[in-house]
């Protein structure tokens, strides 16, 4: 119980300093779900910019994004749902949102876990291709390569191996630039 509140707290500081990149109407939006429902509550923290900026070379940082991830993994389908009607929100620009926010905490977790790229699991290393492309030599062959031989198996596999939504490794395996 003290972990669920500490992880509150953590992502209710981050919805305070929202990032400029977010749009006009969430800048200065108050996080509130008339019912109560937590998806809710973190696709307006999504909506407001809370997970942009992440610089995997600050520890705290990367602690408060990897605290977030599981989380984020955790939105079901109803919340989306939920938050479209409630909010009259596009669901390409919040789902493209939520998807930069679990690449962006994705990435943190690995971090966190401190394991160097060579003894990472295979899958993993292949999602930190798309992540962070700058740390691998020909990264982008590499990616090209694993986009020609994705699979319906493939993807769940790398989404298993991380807990994450299969739609989320099939955007970040299919979009052109993961470093944006």
């Amino acid at each position: 119980m003290k972990k669920r509140w500490l992880i509150v707290f953590l992502l209710a500081l981050m919805a305070l300093s929202p990032s400029s990149a977010s749009a006009n109407n969430w800048e200065m939006h108050t996080i509130h779900c008339p019912n109560s429902r937590w998806g809710c509550r973190l696709l307006q923290m999504v909506m407001m910019g809370s997970f942009d900026g992440f610089q995997p070379d600050d520890a705290l940082n990367t602690r408060l994004f990897s605290a977030a991830y599981p989380q984020l993994c955790a939105v079901t389908e109803d919340d989306f749902s939920h938050f479209l009607l409630e909010f009259d929100e596009s669901e390409k620009a919040v789902r493209s949102r939520y998807y930069e926010a679990l690449a962006a905490c994705l990435w943190a977790d690995i971090l966190l876990q401190g394991i160097p790229r060579s003894r990472m699991r295979s899958e993993v290393r292949v999602l930190m291709l798309f992540l962070d492309p700058a740390g691998e030599v020909e990264a982008e062959a590499q990616r090209r390569e694993i986009r020609s031989e994705m699979s319906e198996d493939i993807l769940m596999q790398l989404a298993d191996a991380v807990q994450a939504p299969a739609g989320f490794i099939q955007w970040l395996i299919e979009k052109k630039d993961a470093s944006q």
